[in-house]
């Protein structure tokens, strides 16, 4: 009786084989790739969660938000003091870091703890784990000095200060981008209630509420819920951010940084200033200003919500909860959302 011996593969069969196999990942790659973003979107929400969750005990405990430059509330701040995100710390299980911050110096966001300044420092929840940068960036201290000996850590959340001025509109004129549906015509200050130029500084009036839209100012001022009269289900508290598309003697001066923390809904939502994204060319953190809108110091278009989450980016409003926005979403109910006190329903448009 005879005996088959089973017969191998030809060449031909194998690379059909490898063919198939190539296919087949092909066909699942993108969907693995899918999972993991809605795995670190999920965590990206719980953060945000998290953080809004702190700023309703700070607010419990002291009467309103806190605010940037290193005080609560009153004359003295100083933009380049302490941010906001540095208040928080005693209630997001960071109170031991807090505790060693040394107030005495001229800059406490630097002051050295386990051998690294406190802007240096990551902190874990202020991380979103969709971000490809990295959780530091080099800073300077001024824009045409060389970065500084350490890198700061960076923060992908930021509090809203609405629907603000936030710069004399050079070199972008967002009104070419968004409309001209605000009282001067430069697409900034969409209901007139943000009027403190530069996001609120106090040397702009940032201090006044009746020129602060949102809940936050870039210093000198912050919100009391009872100030959101827009009501805090209809008002956007923190955003989604990312300093690396912002100037690197400014938005990457890292979280601890009041300097770093003025952040807008007068940008859209995801507009391209990420260096080497979208498009969008360098020098990272150095765009020049011949990019227009594009430029890493036009504050009205770095200074805003941005995410890498596709389609939109992650908010949290005024009552804890947490919302997606859409990148298209109508600019006037995206401002309307950021503005606390504009009078204009946003009840089931969002």
């Amino acid at each position: 009786m005879s005996r088959h011996r089973p017969r191998g593969f030809t060449l031909i069969e194998l690379l059909v084989v490898v063919a198939i196999i190539g296919v087949l990942i092909a066909l699942l790659l993108p969907a693995v790739q899918s999972a993991r973003e809605a795995a670190r979107r999920v965590q990206c929400v719980n953060h945000l969660k998290q953080i809004g969750l702190a700023l309703h005990v700070y607010h419990n405990n002291f009467g309103r938000f806190p605010s940037n430059g290193g005080v609560l509330y009153g004359p003295g701040a100083n933009y380049e003091d302490l941010s906001y995100m540095v208040s928080l710390l005693p209630f997001i299980e960071q109170k031991t870091l807090y505790d060693r911050i040394d107030r005495s110096l001229a800059e406490p966001e630097r002051t050295i703890i386990d051998g690294r300044p406190l802007v240096a420092h990551v902190i874990p929840v202020f991380l979103c784990p969709s971000e490809t940068q990295g959780p530091t960036l080099p800073a300077a201290e001024n824009c045409d000095e060389p970065p500084l000996p350490f890198e700061s850590a960076i923060g992908a959340y930021a509090g809203s200060v609405g629907s603000q001025q936030m710069d004399n509109s050079y070199p972008c004129n967002l009104a070419t981008l968004v409309g001209a549906g605000d009282p001067d015509g430069d697409g900034q200050n969409w209901f007139g209630n943000g009027s403190a130029g530069y996001g609120g500084d106090v040397s702009f009036g940032g201090n006044d509420p009746k020129k602060i839209s949102g809940v936050f100012s870039r210093c000198g001022w912050s919100a009391r819920l009872a100030d959101i009269t827009d009501g805090t289900a209809n008002t956007i508290g923190l955003m989604e951010v990312r300093m690396y598309c912002g100037s690197f003697c400014h938005a990457w001066q890292g979280w601890a940084d009041a300097r770093a923390m003025w952040y807008a809904t007068t940008a859209p939502i995801n507009f391209p200033t990420c260096a080497n994204e979208d498009g969008v060319g360098g020098p990272p953190g150095r765009i020049p200003y011949s990019e227009g809108c594009h430029a890493s110091e036009s504050y009205s278009t770095t200074y805003g919500a941005k995410s890498l989450h596709p389609g939109g980016a992650n908010f949290c409003l005024c009552d804890g909860s947490v919302r997606f926005l859409s990148e298209n979403i109508d600019y006037p109910l995206y401002q309307a959302l950021g503005d606390r006190h504009d009078g204009v329903s946003v009840s089931g448009r969002f």
